[in-house]
């Protein structure tokens, strides 16, 4: 009898402090509307609390790529942003798109992404898919510096923060994507005031255009590119306006440009790479025949 009282009482408490701290969390989401790396912090620093692991962080999953959103302690701070390819990592993230916990109670065999070393080494690791209707976009990870597994309480914990982060960051993307509705409308009617004010004026059009599309996009640079019988004419360049009315040989075939989207244009081969600035990403849209081209740099 006093065992079985005692574990109910250690079990009560867990259920309260799990609760506490799970308000905590929920009032973070509500004073924080939008600010997802205040919400994550706090997060973060309660599942460390209560689950008795070292470290924490939150990941993002998409197109076969993993992102680092928030990590716990000052030691993660630096990698937040840190992208890499899934196939890197062996280990990492194994929940994958399925509503399963993936432990891992020996960590030291795990293969960590390039994008990611620095981070102290892991003994043991702990791992939640997170998602958003029912979509898998993510992952929340308990980490321990030395080698002892997390037991079912801890999962339980996990769990209970994964379920959190997801509201977070379903929160916080509505926000960002009013904001991103309202700067594209009031970019829109910059054009259009533009249009007005400048009747039969086509490279003022263009350059207000083009300089509106790289803001919004967080590109590099920007270009309006007519095509006609594979010869491609700069009608506006945000990069460098000395290319305006300079033509060049289509990289690639005109039916393959609209709506094309390469990550590394390093692997394109450019017949006359003085005519074409020093990008790494692009994307092309369609504009019958001419094409808005935004690059990026990184």
């Amino acid at each position: 009898m006093p065992a079985e009282r005692a574990r109910l009482e250690n079990e009560l408490r867990d259920a309260l402090e799990l609760q506490t701290a799970t308000s905590e969390v929920l009032r973070l989401i509500s004073d924080n509307p939008g600010d997802l790396t205040t919400v994550l912090d706090g997060l973060l620093d309660q599942a460390v609390r209560l689950s008795g692991a070292d470290a924490a962080s939150v990941s993002r999953i998409q197109g076969g790529y993993g992102t680092y959103l928030a990590g716990s302690h000052e030691v993660g701070k630096p990698f937040i942003g840190a992208t890499w390819p899934l196939s890197e990592s062996i280990g990492f993230g194994e929940a994958g798109g399925r509503n399963e916990v993936a432990s891992v109670p020996d960590a030291r065999h795990v293969r960590w992404p390039d994008a990611l070393r620095g981070l102290p080494l892991v003994g043991s690791l702990l791992s939640v898919p997170l998602f958003i209707k029912e979509q898998h976009f993510g992952q929340l990870t308990l980490s321990r510096y030395d080698v002892n597994p997390f037991d079912e309480h801890e999962v339980r914990v996990l769990r209970a923060f994964a379920d959190q982060a997801a509201v977070a960051i379903a929160n916080a993307q509505l926000f960002t994507d009013l904001d991103e509705s309202l700067a594209m409308q009031i970019a829109t009617s910059e054009v259009l005031r533009l249009i007005s004010a400048n009747p039969g004026n086509v490279r003022a059009v263009f350059d207000g255009i083009i300089e509106r599309a790289a803001a919004l996009c967080g590109a590099t640079g920007a270009a309006i590119v007519q095509y006609d019988n594979g010869i491609g004419t700069y009608l506006a360049s945000l990069m460098d306006p000395g290319l305006v009315g300079q033509s060049f040989p289509a990289p690639v075939p005109y039916e393959d440009l609209p709506q094309r989207y390469v990550t590394d244009l390093r692997k394109v081969r450019r017949p006359d790479q003085s005519m074409i600035p020093d990008i790494r990403s692009t994307l092309t849209v369609d504009l019958r025949r001419v094409t808005i081209c935004m690059g990026c740099s990184r």
